[in-house]
């Protein structure tokens, strides 16, 4: 039994009192923890039922918050100021199944929104240790699964209704695409019994019985809640195994939290030309250079052009420039520290006079360059491990506080429950946020939920737009997220960050083969192109040179090196992309993107048109996969029962992010929806001449809203003529690929081979009703956002035009290039005419 308090003084005394009598540990979660939760619950006023699922909110996202509490000898309590909780204290509860209890002491004054502490007129009955975090008993370190066991009132339900937006990689966020809100009806729902505040699947672990007597005491003005500790329910197949080692609890207690270490420079020292420093191994883990700790030899230094490694003593030297960025690579075997958000923290930027003038602020002035950038480490085994689980997050792309709110709910939540990369950590490819870049602390919130170090690179929608140059493009997100490239080392997996955005493009750069109109006026006109600038390219080749042949080598990216939803777009691929597979032939590589919004997963050898036609390509050299978005369809769409908007994709694909599971340098994708498990990896659908015409008539009346809208009616019943007409049962396996199959029986009957709609063989896209995803493209047309007229991962098997009247069902069975096998089924109709 763990007792949680959100003020160790007055009125929380007494539950810690009865806790310590009862042989219970005690802990303090500080205001400042709750104070990120708080603004996701609805309704401006504090209220208990509020304050519970905050608080309890909070200890479930982050335990590492918690501080220990030491108990004094007596304890104050003061009584008075808020009849509502205090008639709602003498509610029934059920004790003997809480090992972990959450109070909530009212004050007269401030508000858990203003950042809790203590009020001047509370007492001081107990002392919170806050340099010493909280380490919950070893049994109960599972999830922490907070569920209320109370009755309350809850807000009304909130209906949220969503334009249509139809929104291009790259295009900016229209200001009208806003959220309405309205209430479905005046009431207040009652909800009682038990009211889960996660959506972790859990099991009560019983604990025996806690007495809290303060907690029975009607008339009090103490708030309480309950919170159960459950056994983590594994959020993926992989999970389920049991092959990871590493938990949440095991993540937030070690965790190697620091920063780099600058040394600034004496006023009167010439500072040179040239910045040295030291990595050493920080033994004591305070981030502080001492001479007693030892430097660490071969590690990789960059100013992000010289490439340069540390010798017998863990020393470095680098020229210096004006604006530069210098950062380590981290090796296998050891953790550059995090921060209280899990960003990883490795690089130093260095601006002398700062950024022009930004409107998002760019860099602060660094002044003369330091007498030291000094970069801690500290060993670790979940970065040397052969077997790594790396996420891969594409496109948050947040335009709002609406939609941080949605990307918790979805993506964060999902991967708040996984605990299978602490090593790898979560990469996010860009447009991290989308163009307000004062939501970087937001997403910096969100990261705090996760269970792994975090890094980030910049997409089109992480610009500075007012940088006049391409050299401060990417002033704000330097300062807020991390370099605008770098790399890292886990097992033996090298993982290469690019920016692959280049803003604003001009047309001696980027136009000189004339496929870039867009970048000839950036005065006027400002744009971006799929490109590396001379600068990136040479560290790149310097960086490379420094790891071994025999290294796996993942290539991330925010624009896509080459993309199937882009495949004839100069500007949504990235120019250098022979020169960047010269550099890497014969190596065994990857290339990881997001940009486009859809799941793409290329194998070796696949070709489009575009791909020869633009750069001269005559193949994939090694896989590429384009891994989908968080976001999805920029959050358009229908709002689910959970929260947050369908936002299907325009390939059909659903949001989610994709792992890259890597044993020794060998690796298997594999893509999770969000909110599902991982064998949910296709959707069924059927595309006849029924639907095929509704799409024509619909896509037209959408564009002029005059009359009634044509309706569909149920998709999966097909008439007699449907059948002769040609109907196809359709399977979007998303992350099917060349090696992929698809095959379906029809009643029980003989299994039948689907055929794949794009066999990448050097073809165009193919684009229309006939080609499209008529499951995901029905839901587009009617909710908004984009349409699934398109897709590389489409198989079709054409029904027998003699079925019966009735109803049918089909079993379809996908395989993935690695053997792994997916089984879903879909019944449908079959009538003599409609």
């Amino acid at each position: 039994m763990t007792v949680i308090v959100d003020q160790p003084a007055s009125l929380g005394a007494l539950p810690l009192t009865s806790a310590r009598d009862a042989g219970c540990t005690v802990a303090y979660l500080p205001g400042l923890a709750v104070r990120r939760p708080v603004d996701l619950y609805p309704g401006e006023a504090e209220t208990a039922a509020k304050d519970y699922a905050v608080i309890a909110d909070a200890v479930r996202t982050m335990p590492h918050t918690l501080r220990s509490l030491e108990l004094t000898a007596e304890s104050t309590v003061l009584v008075g100021f808020d009849q509502g909780p205090a008639a709602e204290s003498s509610h029934t509860v059920s004790w003997d199944r809480a090992p972990l209890a959450v109070t909530r002491s009212t004050k007269p004054t401030r508000s858990v929104a203003e950042g809790g502490g203590a009020h001047p007129r509370h007492g001081t009955g107990v002392q919170a240790d806050a340099g010493v975090p909280f380490a919950p008993p070893s049994d109960i370190r599972a999830r922490w699964s907070p569920t209320v066991l109370r009755t309350f009132a809850l807000p009304s339900p909130v209906v949220k209704l969503r334009r249509s937006v139809s929104r291009s990689p790259g295009a900016p966020n229209p200001a009208s695409r806003r959220a309405i809100r309205r209430p479905i009806s005046g009431r207040p729902t009652e909800v009682s019994e038990t009211v889960p505040l996660s959506r972790s699947s859990s099991k009560s672990v019983r604990t025996g019985m806690a007495v809290l007597g303060a907690m029975a005491i009607a008339g009090s003005t103490l708030t309480t809640s309950v919170v159960q500790t459950a056994t983590a329910a594994p959020a993926t197949a992989t999970q389920a195994d049991g092959n990871d080692r590493h938990d949440r609890n095991d993540w937030n207690a070690n965790a190697y939290r620091g920063k780099v270490e600058v040394v600034p420079a004496d006023e009167d020292a010439d500072a040179g030309r040239v910045l040295t420093g030291r990595v050493f191994l920080d033994g004591d883990r305070d981030s502080r250079n001492d001479e007693r700790e030892r430097g660490l030899a071969g590690v990789v230094v960059s100013n992000g052009r010289d490439v340069v490694t540390t010798d017998r003593h863990g020393r470095y030297r680098l020229p210096a420039y004006d604006n530069m960025t210098v950062f380590i690579t981290q090796p296998s075997g050891y953790q550059v520290p995090v921060d209280e958000h899990n960003v990883a923290q490795f690089h130093y930027n260095h601006l002398p006079a700062g950024s022009p003038e930004l409107r998002y602020g760019g860099i602060e002035p660094t002044g003369p360059l330091p007498e030291a950038v000094n970069f801690p480490l500290v060993k670790n085994q979940a970065t040397k491990d052969r077997e790594q689980h790396c996420v891969i997050a594409g496109d948050l792309q947040t335009y709002d506080k609406e939609e941080v709110g949605y990307a918790r709910a979805g993506a964060i939540s999902d991967l708040s429950r996984r605990n299978d990369y602490t090593g790898c950590g979560a990469l996010f490819i860009g447009d991290v946020v989308g163009d307000d870049l004062s939501l970087y602390p937001d997403v910096r919130g969100l990261t705090a939920e996760l269970n792994g170090p975090v890094r980030f690179l910049p997409g089109n929608h992480d610009l500075d737009y007012d940088a006049k140059t391409a050299e401060h493009s990417f002033d704000t997100f330097r300062a807020h997220m991390a370099p605008a490239y770098y790399s890292y080392d886990v097992g033996r997996t090298h993982v290469i960050a690019l920016n692959t955005v280049r803003y604003p493009c001009t047309p001696g750069v980027d136009n000189n083969d004339g496929r870039h109109t867009n970048c000839n006026d950036p005065e006027n006109s400002p744009s971006y192109n799929g490109r590396l600038d001379e600068k990136q390219l040479e560290w790149l080749e310097r960086d490379l040179a420094k790891v071994p042949s025999d290294k796996l080598v993942v290539v991330a990216g925010h624009i896509p090196l080459l993309t199937f939803a882009d495949e004839g777009s100069a500007r949504h691929q990235v120019d250098q992309v022979r020169e960047i597979y010269n550099l890497l032939d014969g190596r065994r590589a990857v290339s990881v993107a997001g940009h486009t919004h859809s799941i793409e997963n290329m194998k070796t050898g696949d070709l489009f048109k575009g791909w020869r036609d633009l750069f001269g390509i005559e193949g994939l050299p090694f896989p590429h996969i384009t891994a989908g978005a968080i976001s999805g369809d920029w959050y358009s769409g229908k709002l689910t029962e959970k929260g947050y908007p369908a936002a299907v994709g325009r390939d059909g694909g659903r949001p989610g992010v994709l792992t890259l599971d890597i044993k020794g340098n060998s690796f298997k994708e594999r893509f999770t929806v969000t909110g599902e498990k991982d064998d949910v990896q296709m959707q069924l659908g059927v595309n006849s001449p029924t639907y095929r015409q509704w799409y024509v008539d619909r896509r037209v009346w959408n564009g002029n809203k005059q009359g009634e809208a044509p309706e569909l009616g149920d998709p999966r019943v097909v008439s007699r003529d449907d059948l002769t007409g040609t109907t196809w049962l359709t399977t979007n396996f998303w992350m099917g690929s060349t090696d992929s199959k698809v095959e379906a029986s029809i009643d029980g009957g003989p299994v039948h081979r689907a055929v794949r709609t794009q066999q990448a063989r050097g073809e165009s896209q193919l684009i229309g009703p006939e080609w499209s995803d008529p499951h995901a493209a029905a839901q587009q047309l009617i909710n908004g956002g984009s349409v699934a007229d398109r897709t590389m991962h489409l198989w079709r098997l054409e029904l027998p035009s003699d079925l019966e009247a009735g109803t049918h069902h089909a079993k379809v069975t996908a395989t993935d290039s690695y053997g792994r096998s997916f089984t879903e089924t879909l019944r449908f109709t079959v009538v003599e005419e409609r």
